[in-house]
């Protein structure tokens, strides 16, 4: 539960942190008629994930045997490679994930506009998040769908406090604790996914596959934060 408590917190969070930066933005730039064209696009983006859920879902619940077990295998290495890319690539853009996404609403001050930034937004964070699902909810269909539940309520009441009370939380440092957990999660998925895809037997290459992966993903993760003790050694 915890594997997919954390997975939904990560995804549900940004989703919700870029929905709440965007309604925030319009409303003090005197832009509140447009408000309506993002929650438009945020319902659609949920809409839009769960029918992707749903149908995945089914699609896995009807295979049987090996093919089971080889879409179980690929969720886990395609959910490894979106924690890749969502550790490295979106874990950086973060730092100025404000400003870039003001220049987003400035770029498209329309209803269509706005209703795709939106719409796009959630439908991302909400596809990583029906891969991660997937890859887990083998072990456990309950405990996965709670753990989801929980975090998803957890990551929309922060955000919703942070802008409503106006609370300092400090993002950067939330977006590192979760970044390590995703790696740790991504180390897991790749290891276990690599092995049963291609029916390696031995944990000892289990652990390698994880270990790799594991170092790997640290050490591109805080590249700048070692390349600055360095330099300062």
């Amino acid at each position: 539960m915890l594997q997919t408590f954390f997975l939904s917190f990560r995804e549900v969070f940004e989703a919700a942190l870029l929905v709440g930066i965007i309604l925030t933005y319009l409303k003090q730039s005197g832009r509140d008629t447009l408000i309506k064209y993002v929650l438009y696009g945020t319902f659609g983006g949920v809409i839009a994930s769960l029918i992707v859920g749903l149908l995945s879902y089914l699609q896995m619940s009807t295979s049987e045997g090996a093919e089971r077990e080889f879409f179980e295998a690929l969720m886990k290495l395609i959910a490894s490679v979106l924690i890749t890319y969502v550790v490295v690539w979106i874990g950086r853009q973060n730092k100025n994930i404000a400003k870039n996404l003001k220049e987003n609403v400035d770029r498209r001050s329309s209803s269509i506009g706005l209703f795709s930034l939106a719409f796009i937004s959630v439908l991302r964070e909400g596809i990583e998040l029906v891969v991660f699902t997937l890859a887990s909810i083998g072990k456990n269909s309950f405990e996965t769908i709670t753990g989801i539940l929980i975090g998803l309520v957890l990551a929309v009441g922060l955000v919703f406090a942070m802008f409503k009370y106006a609370i300092k939380i400090n993002i950067k440092r939330i977006f590192k604790f979760l970044g390590v957990v995703l790696i740790v999660l991504g180390a897991e998925m790749f290891g276990e996914g690599i092995v049963d895809l291609f029916e390696i037997a031995g944990e000892f290459y289990e652990l390698l596959l994880i270990g790799i992966y594991f170092v790997s993903m640290i050490i591109l993760f805080f590249d700048e934060d070692l390349k600055r003790i360095f330099s300062k050694a």
